[in-house]
């Protein structure tokens, strides 16, 4: 019930109604869509819509109140399409520092953060937006077992981190036999981590033209490590 009504959500605030709105039908349709090549652009933001994965993220502190406030690390969801099973992804995950008199920047991490990414699991679907409450330093849980039933996959992964008020950048590229945007980006998400469960903000959806440095995304300009994640069965 929570992967369902996740999943609705993000669909009705950015992808089927926004693309039914746009479409050559829509009330507010697109004029690229109305020419010769219209059908086959819409077709082709429509799967770019059906395909997106979805991330979701908290963080994780002790202290407050008269205590100092120190962070643990924070827990990171990735749903993906059942299509997707048995191909290799490229992650390429961002930790950003917020500044409010210039441009974004990334924390000074250490040299292990990000490979940390892919020491998760994978677990069942259902569990999407259920993210623990405590850390993990030991051992983790085997994966769980998919069927053809499945709609989805999740990755879960516990990043051990200091760093306060985090912000997550984090881009998914797809392989090359699936559907690849023109600008040769994969989804990008930025997400300011809370102790709350939240979903991040995707950066670049199918009615946006290439990011450019200005749009604000770390991720533009600047590069960490590429992760290849294989996606099972």
């Amino acid at each position: 019930m929570v992967e369902r009504s996740w999943t609705a959500d993000r669909f009705k605030r950015e992808g089927l109604r926004l693309w039914l709105y746009r479409c050559s039908r829509g009330c507010g349709a697109a004029p690229e869509w109305l020419d010769d090549d219209g059908h086959l652009k819409q077709m082709t933001s429509l799967m770019e819509t059906l395909q997106r994965p979805t991330v979701m993220g908290r963080t994780l502190y002790y202290g407050g109140g008269s205590t100092p406030r120190k962070c643990l690390g924070f827990w990171v969801q990735i749903q993906l399409p059942a299509p997707l099973a048995g191909k290799e992804l490229t992650l390429q995950p961002a930790i950003v520092e917020k500044r409010y008199f210039s441009k974004d920047r990334l924390y000074a991490t250490e040299n292990n953060v990000y490979d940390q990414f892919l020491d998760g699991n994978w677990v069942d679907p259902k569990r999407l937006g259920e993210l623990p409450s405590g850390p993990v330093y030991n051992l983790r849980p085997a994966d769980f077992t998919y069927t053809s039933k499945d709609q989805h996959r999740l990755w879960q992964v516990w990043i051990d981190s200091p760093t306060g008020n985090p912000i997550l950048e984090l881009e998914v590229k797809y392989p090359r036999d699936v559907r690849q945007r023109s600008d040769g980006r994969g989804y990008m998400f930025r997400l300011a981590l809370e102790w709350a469960v939240n979903e991040a903000d995707r950066a670049n959806n199918t009615f946006n033209n290439e990011l450019m440095e200005k749009d604000g995304i770390v991720l533009t300009y600047k590069s960490t490590e590429l992760l290849k994640l294989m996606v099972p069965n």
